[in-house]
């Protein structure tokens, strides 16, 4: 038997504007709102709980998405049209990638490349040219699975 995840909570100061960010960026719905004090937001079949403490403080949710739009970069921008900020870019090569956001209370959650897109690049026998969206990313030492550094071409 293995375990299945049913929410995950993240701690806001503002919680009515936190669902509602919360919910335009993962186009879900406020399900139930406790007092005012607590939010839960269902994403997929998953929940995102939502509890609201004057005293928090930004942190690393632990959250990570992937993305149904055409190209992680579209997505971004999706997402900083919505008041999401870029903290940082992870290219893992080949047009592939992550990226670190922070919601408006500065709470960070990662986007990372869709499922189709690895599949077009596994598929691929060539490396994609560089997008200029990646122009500022790190760029991390890549692996062979034999330990060996490969060159990630732009």
């Amino acid at each position: 038997m293995s375990l299945i995840l049913s929410y995950s909570t993240v701690r806001v100061r503002g919680v009515i504007a936190q669902a509602k960010f919360w919910a335009a960026i993962t186009g879900g719905h406020v399900m139930a709102a406790h007092g005012g004090g607590s939010v839960v937001l269902p994403v997929g079949d998953v929940e995102i709980h939502l509890l609201e403490d004057a005293s928090a403080r930004p942190e690393d949710t632990g959250l990570v998405f992937s993305h149904g739009s055409d190209s992680l970069p579209a997505e971004i921008s999706r997402l900083t049209g919505l008041g999401a900020r870029v903290v940082k870019k992870v290219n893992r090569g080949w047009g592939i990638g992550e990226v670190v956001l922070a919601d408006p209370e500065g709470n960070s959650f990662i986007v990372s490349s869709s499922d189709a897109e690895v599949r077009a690049f596994e598929e691929s026998d060539e490396a994609a040219p560089l997008d200029p969206f990646w122009a500022d990313a790190e760029q991390p030492e890549l692996t062979s699975g034999t330990g060996t550094t490969v060159a990630a071409e732009g």
